[in-house]
């Protein structure tokens, strides 16, 4: 069980719509205090957007404020585990980044 970190900027998704298939996602894993690449690749990797809408809206339209999560990319060097991770979501036509980081607390196994 963990939680979806999710970074304190979002952006809408009639800002990025004609262009979505130029996003970037990235993330590293935080090893021995130098960062690895973990997961980089474009977002058409992953389910299209309006499919997804489509989904879980009849009218093919979310309600305002709606937060979708649309998966993720294959890991460099497999899943595993660590103390801390960057992630970021490019958008090289308008020219900006959101980036986030966050360290990971492993909880002790009971029963």
């Amino acid at each position: 069980m963990c939680d979806k970190p999710i970074a304190p900027v979002l952006w809408s998704y009639s800002d990025v719509a004609s262009h979505w298939d130029r996003l970037i996602l990235r993330s590293h894993a935080i090893e021995g205090g130098k960062r690895a690449l973990y997961q980089e690749g474009s977002v058409t990797a992953m389910m299209e957007p309006q499919a997804l809408i489509a989904r879980h809206a009849a009218d093919g339209r979310l309600a305002d404020g709606t937060l979708m999560f649309c998966g993720t990319l294959a890991a460099h060097g497999g899943v595993r585990p660590t103390s801390a991770f960057a992630l970021e979501l490019e958008d090289p036509v308008l020219g900006r980044k959101i980036a986030h980081s966050y360290r990971v607390r492993t909880l002790p196994m009971l029963g």
